[in-house]
């Protein structure tokens, strides 16, 4: 059976974004495996003083005169911002739509207009430490929806239930910025969507794009139609970490129709890091764990790891349907880790003199394993089952009996 992403929600998005200046392009007629989204938890109820706001211009107001520990609740309504909604100077404060459900709120730039006013960033963090943003809906942004810039100390931002919708850019941006010792560490981004309506608008875009910055957590997210504007112009990865990142993780995460999955490193991003000059790897400490990844239109790799060490890869499902060679690699001399326990339709492959320690991955998964491969439902039969057992694997987490909860799209 097959099941739709399309919702009222989602539709009044769409309707958006073609009702201004936006030059993404037009909305995907595919159908999303819905039994593989993830549903957020709610968060706590607010502690502290809370600034509740209605429109536009109150919520400029709200953000510009925020105090430390506050929290502004958005009522359920579309907020064309006039301009970026900037958080600088603030210790624990937070953004979130009154209701809980993040289609209720919608923020929206002005797209990518060729000539007139554009919205930079939606929300841009510096010297801020502890931003929630959450429970919200984004769109429309000329650079990032979500920029975190730690060249003066954002810290620990938690950015929880929020569905990224076209950016020009990276979806969600980190960066260390021009300062030589401040980095923009220890946040988490968690139970979000991210996504393109159609393809992205260039090649030069990605989902989550995060460099310099040390102990982020990406986990049960889902990332749809990730890829460049063409099918022979790819876009950067869905999540990728580099620019010496250290200690970072991606976990049960599902990735639909995205170019590249999830990117460790680069080929020289160590190069252009500042966390410690001279070294020759881009990451240290890498987990990526239980996540799906499937594509069957053109792409590349679904994980690669690039001038890694330390890097634990395991019980990931990646069903590449034959659109590249290997569905995991690892390059370039030095390159050291695990793979385990991961579960594909093609190999894993060493590359430029990697090495990585290999144990109980299973390269050969057919299309009788899963319930609707077809439509990328990687949820594992009693076929699949039974023939991981006979493998001696057993079940990859990120492919279980039963698979990723259901969600609504």
């Amino acid at each position: 059976m097959r099941l739709t992403a399309a919702v009222p929600a989602l539709n009044l998005i769409l309707c958006l974004l073609s009702s201004g200046a936006t030059q993404a392009a037009q909305p995907s007629t595919e159908e999303i495996p819905a039994a593989m989204l993830h549903r957020a938890p709610p968060l706590p109820a607010p502690s502290g003083e809370v600034v509740r706001v209605t429109d536009e211009k109150a919520l400029q107001a709200a953000v510009d005169s925020l105090k430390n520990g506050q929290t502004i609740l958005l009522a359920p309504g579309v907020y064309r911002l006039s301009r970026t909604l900037t958080f600088a100077g603030h210790d624990s404060v937070t953004l979130r739509g009154a209701s809980g459900g993040r289609e209720d709120v919608v923020l929206r730039g002005e797209g990518f207009p060729a000539r007139g006013q554009k919205i930079g960033s939606l929300i841009q963090a510096y010297d801020c430490r502890g931003l929630t943003v959450a429970d919200l809906t984004l769109t429309g942004a000329w650079w990032h929806l979500i920029h975190v810039a730690g060249e003066r100390g954002a810290v620990g931002a938690l950015i929880h239930n929020v569905h990224f919708v076209d950016s020009k850019e990276q979806l969600f941006k980190v960066n260390p910025g021009y300062h030589p010792t401040v980095f923009p560490d220890s946040g988490t981004v968690e139970f979000c969507r991210f996504e393109f309506t159609g393809r992205a608008s260039q090649r030069y875009t990605a989902g989550v794009d995060i460099l310099g910055a040390a102990g982020w957590r990406v986990h049960d997210c889902d990332f749809i139609r990730i890829r460049g504007p063409q099918p022979d112009s790819l876009c950067d990865a869905a999540v990728m970490f580099w620019q010496q990142c250290r200690d970072v993780t991606v976990e049960r995460c599902f990735f639909y129709e995205c170019d590249f999955g999830i990117w460790i490193g680069l080929d020289e991003g160590y190069k252009a890091g500042k966390r410690e000059p001279g070294t020759a790897f881009d990451i240290i400490g890498a987990v990526v764990r239980d996540n799906v990844i499937f594509r069957r239109q053109s792409g590349d790799t679904g994980i690669s790891l690039h001038h890694a060490k330390d890097f634990e890869v395991s019980h990931n499902t990646i069903i590449l349907n034959g659109t590249y060679p290997c569905c995991v690699e690892y390059r370039f001399a030095g390159t050291q880790g695990r793979l385990s326990g991961n579960l594909s339709d093609g190999p894993l492959c060493a590359r430029d003199s990697a090495a990585a320690e290999l144990e109980d991955n299973v390269d050969s998964a057919g299309p009788d394993w899963f319930v609707d491969p077809a439509d990328g439902d990687l949820r594992l039969t009693t076929t699949g089952m039974s023939a991981l057992r006979r493998s001696g694997q057993g079940a990859p987490a990120g492919a279980r009996l039963g698979g990723p909860s259901s969600a609504d799209p």
